[in-house]
């Protein structure tokens, strides 16, 4: 999460997992640059995710020692195992 930026950012070794994480999220397959202290494949992108909802996953990262991108695979996972997402009627989806 960057305050300047609405983005996530997801670091994985295995570029191919990075590539399912794009395709899933229609974004753009687009990785961050490497550097001395990036080495691992990074995919940046932006999201309308509200930077509130953000800043409470921090929190509770922050509470349950853990980061974000953790906290965010869990919820994915989760509503995949349910196999239902309630859509509210008044949502805007491109």
């Amino acid at each position: 999460m960057r305050k300047n930026l609405h983005s996530i950012s997801f670091a994985q070794k295995d570029e191919r997992i990075l590539r399912l994480i794009a395709q899933y999220a229609d974004a753009d397959y687009v990785l961050g640059a490497k550097g001395s202290t990036c080495t691992t494949p990074t995919l940046i992108f932006r999201t309308n995710v509200s930077q509130s909802y953000l800043y409470e996953l921090k929190e509770m990262a922050l509470e349950q020692n853990t980061y974000v991108n953790h906290l965010i695979e869990i919820g994915l996972k989760e509503v995949l195992n349910e196999n239902v997402i309630e859509i509210p009627e008044n949502t805007k989806i491109k």
